[in-house]
C-alpha cells in the first residue's frame, strides 16, 4: 500500500454479520479484524434499559486496513449496513504496516 490509512468502525453486536458480509464483499479488501468492544456514552437515550442499567453497549470493532483512495467508497458501502442507526467510526493514518518477522 502507498498510503495506507486504518479504519475503525463500532458496530452494535447483533449487526456483526451485516457488517461482515458488508466487508467481505469487498474485493479491493485483503480482510480485516473483528473484536469485542464495550461502548460507554453519557447518551444513554439510544440504549436499552439492561445496557442503561450496566452502563455500557456491547460492540464489536472492525478494525480494517484499507489505501486511502478506496476510504471514501468504502464508507459509502458500509453506510447501506447502518440502516437508521448512526454509527461511530475514525480513520488514522498507517506510518508502516507489514508482516513479521522482517526479513534479515
Amino acid at each position: 500500500m502507498t498510503d495506507p490509512r486504518l479504519l475503525t468502525l463500532l458496530a452494535p453486536r447483533e449487526r456483526r454479520d451485516d457488517f461482515v458480509d458488508a466487508l467481505m464483499s469487498r474485493d479491493d479488501l485483503s480482510g480485516f479484524t473483528l473484536l469485542p468492544a464495550l461502548g460507554f456514552s453519557r447518551e444513554h437515550s439510544h440504549f436499552s434499559i439492561p445496557e442503561q442499567v450496566a452502563g455500557y453497549r456491547e460492540f464489536d470493532r472492525f478494525e480494517v486496513l484499507v489505501e486511502a483512495l478506496d476510504l471514501p467508497p468504502l464508507l459509502e458501502h458500509l453506510s447501506a449496513s447502518c440502516g437508521r442507526e448512526r454509527l461511530r467510526y475514525w480513520v488514522s493514518r498507517v506510518t508502516a504496516e507489514g508482516h513479521l518477522p522482517v526479513p534479515s
